[in-house]
């Protein structure tokens, strides 16, 4: 099979699968085609499947700057799908009650793509939930630092403060459908003020969305309730 230069495009995309698929993972005769082209391009490159192999699992180059492209892409989507199982298996385990294991996986989540800012969202909740007031503004200020850094800011901020206050309020039903209980004071003013703030900032925005107004009024009188929890924190 020489002349390898025109399937080139095919062989790249061929390429990224296998590496992160697994050639049993393809159909027999898509699996037969990437492993001849790929084997005319060893042959060609005067390399070894090895060398290929040891720059996919080390991070290594081959030498051509196509197929070096092709791995680069093949780790980015590999990082991609880890992330999201890790993100899948938190999200289940805080249904399931494991608040510490959900912590657990969306930290290894945001380990391999510290810039996905829903992750951070997702994991200020979580800390919330944990009453862990430190780690929760850790987490929003990464939030938008990663949403700033992926050049949403300014353009896109209803973007964010909607994804926020959809992790909130789902954070809300858990602790007002006794999926969690509050332990403390600050743990229940966090929730409770983080969400009116976000709606007192919409409905300064924008006097005439009196739901958003209405919402901020509402959880005002929710944190003044929050003293059943316990003290209320002398600063």
């Amino acid at each position: 099979m020489k002349g390898l230069t025109w399937r080139k495009p095919v062989f790249l995309l061929l390429l990224v699968g296998v590496l992160l698929l697994g050639t049993t993972a393809c159909a027999p005769e898509a699996r037969e085609l990437a492993m001849a082209w790929l084997e005319d391009w060893i042959e060609e490159n005067d390399t070894s499947l090895a060398r290929v192999g040891a720059a996919w699992a080390f991070d290594l180059k081959t030498g051509d700057e196509e197929v070096d492209a092709a791995l680069d892409a093949g780790r980015a989507i590999k990082a991609i799908k880890e992330a999201e199982d890790l993100m899948a298996q938190a999200r289940q385990a805080r249904e399931e009650g494991s608040i510490d294991t959900a912590a657990e996986k969306m930290d290894q989540a945001i380990k391999t793509r510290p810039k996905d800012w829903t992750y951070h969202t997702e994991r200020m909740a979580v800390a919330i939930e944990q009453g862990d007031a430190k780690k929760a503004r850790e987490e929003h200020a990464s939030a938008l630092d990663t949403f700033a850094d992926a050049g949403k800011w300014p353009r896109n901020w209803e973007e964010f403060k909607d994804q926020e206050i959809l992790t909130l309020e789902q954070t809300r039903e858990r602790a007002e459908g006794s999926l969690f209980f509050f332990k403390s004071y600050e743990q229940c003013y966090d929730l409770y003020n983080g969400l009116r703030w976000r709606y007192d900032e919409i409905c300064k925005n924008d006097p005439n969305n009196k739901g958003a107004c209405l919402a901020a009024q509402d959880y005002d009188a929710k944190i003044d309730q929050c003293q059943i929890y316990g003290p209320v924190p002398q600063y």
